[in-house]
């Protein structure tokens, strides 16, 4: 169903409603109709909540806390270079901006991805100088 758009009608409550959280969870797109507005909100709001709690489990199953320059340089390393496989995970490291940390991105073929505005002060060493660090980012490889 990924990716497909599937209408469904009287997708508040019983049957269509279970149809509607089932064609979702397998990557439908669901629009849904149902005379009664109020259930219908609701059950929207279901499908939303549980789509976010899908995408915030894939985030925390693909990230990767490292805080070793070599273990950074391992985990975005092709072991293939010939054919690169296609790396899908995040790390979360601290860093400093510097000239090193973009010599080292670029040889890695790694971006930034952000810096998590809301994340508590977490104090540490950048793994690419061993400068204090107070934040980290997501880094993902490039392609």
């Amino acid at each position: 169903m990924q990716g497909r758009v599937v209408i469904v009608t009287g997708g508040a409550k019983g049957i269509g409603r279970h149809a509607a959280h089932t064609l979702a969870k397998a990557g439908a797109k669901v629009v849904l109709a149902d005379a009664d507005a109020e259930r219908l909100h609701k059950t929207l709001g279901e499908i939303q909540h549980a789509l976010l709690e899908r995408a915030l489990q894939l985030r925390e199953d693909s990230t990767v806390r490292i805080d070793i320059l070599n273990e950074f340089e391992a985990y975005f390393t092709p072991k293939n270079a010939e054919q690169p496989e296609i790396h899908g995970g995040l790390a979360y490291s601290h860093f400093v901006e510097s000239p090193e940390m973009d010599e080292k991105l670029k040889a890695l073929k790694v971006t930034v991805r952000c810096v998590p505005l809301d994340a508590a002060d977490e104090p540490g060493k950048c793994i690419f100088t061993g400068q204090p660090s107070n934040r980290r980012g997501v880094f993902a490889k490039s392609y």
